[in-house]
């Protein structure tokens, strides 16, 4: 992958979801399998419930690229 590829796709994604997956990897590393699930799916119901989420429900279903304010 080029310099800067990586960036700019993690970019293209919703801001709070981004810092949120950071945050979760940072975290999970030292935690026993169980709980890496159960805080992946703690992030995940927290994700679900942004703007951000409702507008990549919405792009998908009006098959456009979604437009993610951070929210």
């Amino acid at each position: 992958m080029k310099r800067g590829a990586l960036a700019d796709r993690v970019a293209v994604n919703p801001p709070r979801a981004v810092r949120m997956a950071k945050r979760l990897a940072a975290r999970i590393a030292a935690f026993a399998p169980f709980r890496r699930a159960g805080t992946s799916a703690s992030f995940q119901a927290l994700a679900h419930e942004t703007p951000d989420h409702k507008e990549a429900v919405d792009a998908f279903f009006e098959k456009r690229k979604p437009r993610f304010t951070g929210g």
